[in-house]
């Protein structure tokens, strides 16, 4: 089996739908059969899984700088 993980345990990374985008620290990576790959986040309130499309290793200070 070869995993092709687009980010790796420990990296921070930034939810892309997340208007304050709070930067958030991978803590776990789960692999399906399918290819099919999520990334465990944990921030200081919670913890979700997320897809690589969600997740972007940039802060987006546009959409930030747009919800103030």
């Amino acid at each position: 089996m070869e995993i092709n993980n687009k980010f790796n345990i420990g990296d921070v990374v930034y939810i892309k739908t997340d208007v304050e985008q709070k930067p958030n620290i991978i803590i776990c990576i789960k692999v399906y059969s399918d290819d099919f790959y999520t990334y465990n986040l944990n921030s200081p309130t919670d913890s979700n899984d997320y897809r690589d499309y969600e997740i972007s290793k940039e802060e987006d200070k546009l959409i930030k700088v747009n919800n103030y």
